[in-house]
């Protein structure tokens, strides 16, 4: 990717976002590009990769919790309409 405009405008945040995703796969790697990167950026880099890992996860619940409502509401309500009200 040397060279390339995106290499080029994205500097280090392209080096970081290559590491995020291929990190496990090259566990021994020392150079990016032809230059050698500071271990600052792998932690960055694995930090980042968690944080995203952990949103994603948060993300899912979420969205689980709210098809489990609506299937809830769905059961109790049939019909599609507004739930009847207590009392009434």
């Amino acid at each position: 990717m040397v060279g390339t405009p995106l290499a080029e405008e994205k500097g280090d945040e392209l080096k970081k976002e290559i590491l995020i995703a291929l990190m496990d796969k090259l566990k021994y790697l020392k150079e990016l590009n032809g230059e050698p990167f500071e271990e600052e950026l792998m932690k960055d880099a694995k930090d980042t990769k968690e944080a995203r890992i952990q949103e994603a996860l948060e993300a899912k619940k979420a969205a689980d919790e709210a098809a489990a409502e609506a299937a809830k509401l769905a059961a109790e309500n049939p019909e599609g309409g507004e739930p009847a009200e207590d009392g009434a």
